[in-house]
């Protein structure tokens, strides 16, 4: 990937037939401290949508690695996921001091 600042994100959609228990989503970006959001559903009908999106400034060219997980609190309950998708495109150059 070139160097440059990016716009990034990713979105997710599932299900989760529990009420008291929450589903996690962890976010990792090249490896570094992961970023862990928590939702618990109100009903179990529920489909749950979650965007998350962020700038990100690419210093040097080479890879982008991100990654998201989806989790579940404990071994109740049955977690589906209909969809999960990343995208990062390129918004700017890096300024020059």
């Amino acid at each position: 990937m070139k160097t440059g600042i990016y716009y990034v994100g990713f979105s997710t959609t599932h299900t989760f037939d529990t009420t008291t228990k929450s589903v996690f989503h962890q976010m990792t970006v090249n490896g570094g401290t992961p970023e862990i959001f928590a939702k618990e559903n109100k009903d179990v009908t529920d489909r749950d949508i979650r965007n998350y999106t962020f700038m990100y400034s690419h210093l040097a060219v080479g890879d982008y690695n991100m990654a998201i997980d989806l989790r579940k609190e404990d071994a109740t309950g049955i977690l589906d996921v209909q969809y999960a998708n990343i995208w990062a495109f390129r918004v700017d150059d890096i300024p020059t001091p």
